[in-house]
């Protein structure tokens, strides 16, 4: 049939999102509706939703009907807060450029990965090659090893061992041992560094945005090169950096003591 050859046409993702939206705007659907209504063959029909059954998208019903899955509204969850703390970060965000005269850079944690939500680039020179959506390794930049430090046990484990440690420059930490004996010292000072780990003649702080329920949901970062940071006090910068990423927290609920 001619809606057929239409949808193979089409790239599967393509499938997945027009068989989402279908059974959210009805709440369930079986898999004759499906492939009625959707004009998929029935064979197509099957593969797709029982994958997307398997992956947490979709649930199935004792009733051999399907609805939208946990991952669904865990995803929908995630994209939301992270839209909410960029916009209420951005004020936080140019006070500390303003003050440090540094690039700032607002992260969360996304699998092996910290992905970049916000970039302010900084008044004396722009940090090159990073961009709003940009993924790097969460064990040799300091958002990573910030976003690291406050993870459960459990999650903390199963990321380390999903890790592969690729050495991008002489400094980079190329084992868990060393990273969590790393993170140990994050925990206490409340402030992460990048010692040209990353990139080579970066250097790079981070702080934690805590949500208010006390989980760390994102981090704050100040990048500079190895020239600016000669000429700068580092105790006056990551205070100046923990206390900006606390005036967030605090705009977000967290009720914690200072840090």
């Amino acid at each position: 049939m001619m809606e057929d050859n239409v949808f193979k046409k089409v790239p599967a993702v393509y499938r997945v999102v027009n068989v989402l939206d279908y059974i959210v705007r009805r709440h369930t659907a079986s898999l004759t509706d499906i492939h009625r209504d959707l004009h998929l063959a029935k064979s197509s029909a099957y593969v797709l939703v029982q994958s997307m059954a398997d992956t947490g998208l979709l649930k199935k019903n004792p009733d051999n009907t399907y609805s939208p899955g946990m991952k669904l509204y865990e995803l929908g969850h995630q994209a939301v807060s992270h839209l909410d703390i960029a916009s209420e970060s951005y004020s936080y965000l140019k006070a500390l450029r303003d003050l440090t005269r540094l690039t700032v850079h607002l992260g969360v944690a996304e699998g092996t990965d910290a992905i970049y939500l916000s970039k302010i680039d900084g008044l004396q020179s722009v940090i090159p090659n990073t961009w709003i959506g940009k993924r790097l390794s969460l064990y040799s930049s300091s958002l990573g090893k910030v976003l690291l430090a406050w993870m459960g046990d459990i999650e903390l484990h199963t990321v380390l061992s999903r890790l592969t440690f690729i050495p991008r420059t002489p400094n980079t930490i190329s084992d868990a041992q060393t990273l969590l004996s790393e993170l140990k010292q994050v925990r206490e000072n409340y402030v992460a560094v990048d010692r040209e780990e990353d990139v080579e003649g970066i250097i790079c702080f981070a702080a934690p945005v805590f949500s208010h329920t006390g989980r760390v949901i994102a981090g704050v970062s100040l990048s500079a090169t190895r020239n600016q940071i000669a000429d700068i006090n580092t105790d006056e910068l990551t205070a100046t950096l923990k206390s900006q990423a606390f005036a967030l927290s605090r705009s977000l609920g967290y009720q914690g003591e200072p840090y």
